[in-house]
């Protein structure tokens, strides 16, 4: 789970943290390098160091003896400025099945080979990333031959419970 702009790991875990115990999930929740922005690949084959980083810490959580990882489900999810890392993380390494973008957009000239499956959604009065942007932002994915769904919320630029709840059920395939 990817913060948003200005946020922090530790700032988002509270958004999942009671459905992670429910749902018996375990959530990877890095910090970006620089709190102002995550630093987003725009251009094929380019990398940084805050994708090393997302990647290294998952593999992190994979080699812990005592953590069991379904390999088919590992979903890299990204709110706001995190978002726009999401997809490219989820088309560039094989750790990742799915991508969720949540009230973000995306840099498609960065993403990778993979075609995995993707999720954006974005609150219907969202001042930051509105309908139209985020609309716009999955149809250039789609374009790369993505599968991905588009959804909207009622509210503004905050991720709800309802949003999370249908995001995993998706990922989940329930």
């Amino acid at each position: 789970m990817l913060h948003g702009t200005g946020g922090s790991g530790s700032g988002t875990l509270p958004l999942v943290k009671r459905l992670a115990i429910a749902r018996r999930f375990a959530v990877v929740a890095p910090d970006s390098e620089l709190a102002e922005h995550w630093e987003v690949p725009d251009h094929p084959g380019e990398t940084t160091k805050d994708s090393e980083h997302v990647v290294a810490c998952v593999r992190e959580l994979r080699a812990m003896a005592h953590v069991v990882i379904d390999s088919q489900h590992v979903l890299v999810a990204g709110i706001s400025g995190g978002g726009s890392t999401a997809p490219y993380e989820a088309s560039t390494y094989d750790d990742f099945t799915a991508f969720a973008v949540l009230h973000g957009g995306v840099f498609a000239g960065g993403l990778g080979p993979r075609r995995v499956p993707g999720w954006f959604s974005t609150g219907q009065q969202d001042p930051l990333r509105p309908v139209a942007s985020v609309s716009k932002a999955t149809d250039a994915v789609r374009a790369l031959g993505f599968d991905v769904g588009f959804h909207t919320y009622p509210g503004g630029h905050e991720v709800s419970s309802a949003e999370l709840s249908d995001l995993l059920r998706w990922w989940l395939g329930e």
